[in-house]
């Protein structure tokens, strides 16, 4: 029976899509680019040519020392992607961990970069593109979106992995930008309160009366419209 690593890890065995990972970074030849969960190797050996540094982060020991051996070149860091301190890197291409998608990718927004392509659980891709007042649309599209252009690069299918999901996979490319909008300092807070009781009006959710969009709710909100219900809630009655 193959070995399944912690944090629910899948390694990539198909080198057609570490190729496609790698290309749609368009990574330059002074890039640092940094890798999480770099695993056997795959996507790591195809990244070590193409740019000037490549900083890789494994939990598992085991995984740890194989990268060591077999690709000294590469900076290892050993530990918790979530957790561990990042240096300075223009770009991050992984094959994520399921298990720890949102937070690094939360993490990852909140960093200075110019591209990320992720391999992640397709359903997971498909929450960070989802357009407004759709099934898929929630907390994590709105935060991604504000911060980011967000696409899906190519669908991936379970027998590109070793040992296989059970769901499809999907690269996405992230490429930070500014906001569209003015973003208040409350407005994550607001955000998350919406959500988590997506099913009520903004005014019930909230528990603000006279707030804009009183009478929609939170699935149906674009992040500039959060951007008004908090900048409202912010400045009071």
């Amino acid at each position: 029976m193959p070995r399944r690593p912690p944090l629910g890890q899948h390694f990539l065995r198909d080198e057609r899509y570490a190729q496609r990972a790698v290309d749609a970074a368009g990574l330059k030849p002074d890039d640092v680019v940094l890798e999480v969960g770099p695993g056997k190797g795959v996507l790591t050996r195809r990244l070590v040519p193409r740019c000037a540094r490549v900083v890789a982060v494994e939990i598992d020991p085991a995984l740890a020392d194989g990268i060591a051996r077999d690709l000294p070149q590469v900076d290892l860091l050993r530990g918790d992607a979530v957790q561990v301190e990042w240096p300075r890197f223009d770009a991050c291409v992984s094959n994520l961990p399921y298990q720890i998608s949102s937070p690094f990718l939360f993490r990852l927004l909140a960093t200075e970069f110019r591209v990320a392509v992720l391999l992640v659980q397709k359903e997971f891709a498909d929450r960070l593109v989802a357009k407004v007042d759709t099934a898929d649309y929630g907390r994590l599209s709105v935060n991604a979106q504000r911060r980011a252009d967000v696409e899906i690069v190519a669908r991936v299918p379970p027998g590109a992995f070793d040992p296989p999901p059970q769901v499809e996979s999907a690269l996405v490319k992230v490429t930070p930008r500014p906001p569209a909008f003015e973003v208040p300092p409350n407005y994550d807070a607001v955000v998350e309160r919406a959500f988590a009781q997506r099913r009520k009006k903004i005014a019930n959710a909230l528990g603000a009366k006279g707030v804009p969009f009183a009478e929609k709710r939170a699935g149906e909100l674009s992040p500039e419209d959060f951007a008004r219900v908090a900048e409202h809630l912010r400045a009071g009655p």
